[in-house]
């Protein structure tokens, strides 16, 4: 058994655990005979104790934020998707040669996920054990509130909710919201949001991972970006402080994939006609909906304007992030060509 709280590059490539992978008061408890570990790009561990033992599987994607108790018990599998991210400290058990499926974008406060009850229930009749453990399948997009468990068999479908202190068994409808215990379902139609909103102005398509984009923007792989988010563009004008951040992606990669070293001054993305003023009116109010606290939106928002002529928005913004980021005067935010040129 491998137990550390430190995973030196020889373990990180052992288990393929991504190099960006970051541990902070965390333990991993590994038996040399667990089969695959494959943990993604920029996932934090905080306050963790993951334990993996002969025979389990354990994956886990990109940029997710783990806090609390992982055990995965002998040739039992957990996957993880991309971007779950963990406000409370979770507890998560996989036992009895069963599965725990995990999706993408998923929200989890400080919930108990478990596929086997730990303990057996005897037929008094046949002596036989009716308690058998079951996968648990959680889709897409699902909030775990304060306090909620998850049992055996439990299947929540996409956009789902769990509200504080429900217990929930059984099969579960996408953009549904569960309450009880029981759980059942109290409300239909719906969504939810990481950010307090008064209404959703933008519904993306469920095949659409925020977290998979994060990554391709964050690794400027400008050709996927623009092929994920294209279609989007023609709804920049409905972005809000949830998702502004996806379109200020979209207009860097469009910027500068078509427009800083081509001289192209008019293109088409999908159904958007696009112009380096789209680009500057998207970036200004990407910026503007960051609470202006984006500088990186801020300096291209900034480069656009300089771009489209608009010389007195690009000083007024460049004199407000000089004194909180001095990186506005770096040479990718300086003047590649103009509408004059």
């Amino acid at each position: 058994m491998f137990k550390s709280k430190d995973l030196t590059e020889i373990k990180r490539k052992e288990f393929n655990i991504d190099q960006s992978v970051s541990l902070s008061n965390t333990w991993f408890e590994i038996s040399d005979e667990t089969k695959t570990i494959d943990i993604g790009k920029h996932t934090k561990f905080i306050n963790a104790t993951i334990t993996v033992k002969a025979g389990g599987k354990l994956t886990i994607g990109n940029l997710c934020e783990i806090r609390g108790r992982i055990i995965i018990e002998e040739n039992c599998t957990l996957e993880i998707g991309h971007g779950l991210i963990c406000n409370g400290e979770i507890k998560i058990h996989s036992a009895e040669n069963a599965k725990i499926i995990i999706g993408n974008d998923c929200l989890f406060a400080n919930p108990q996920i478990l596929n086997s009850d730990l303990h057996s229930i005897f037929s008094i009749e046949s002596g036989m054990r009716i308690n058998n453990a079951k996968d648990v399948v959680i889709k897409d997009r699902v909030w775990l509130a304060t306090n909620s468990i998850v049992l055996k068999g439990t299947i929540l479908e996409n956009d789902t909710v769990v509200g504080a202190g429900s217990v929930v068994s059984g099969k579960f409808s996408s953009n549904s919201v569960i309450a009880g215990n029981p759980g059942r379902i109290v409300k239909e139609n719906t969504s939810w949001s990481r950010t307090l909103l008064e209404r959703r102005t933008i519904k993306f398509d469920n095949d659409f991972s925020v977290s998979s984009f994060r990554i391709a923007a964050t690794a400027f792989d400008h050709t996927a970006v623009i092929e994920m988010a294209g279609k989007y563009l023609v709804l920049w004008n409905n972005m809000d402080a949830s998702n502004y951040f996806i379109f200020y992606y979209l207009a860097r990669s469009i910027l500068i994939r078509h427009f800083t070293h081509n001289n192209i001054k008019h293109l088409k993305i999908a159904d958007a006609e696009v112009t380096v003023i789209t680009l500057s009116n998207l970036l200004i109010k990407a910026y503007e909906l960051s609470n202006k606290k984006n500088y990186m939106c801020g300096g291209y928002a900034y480069l656009t304007c300089k771009m489209a002529c608009k010389g007195e928005k690009a000083t007024e913004i460049f004199n407000e992030i000089l004194p909180h980021w001095d990186n506005i005067k770096d040479i990718r935010f300086q003047e590649k060509w103009t509408l004059n040129s």
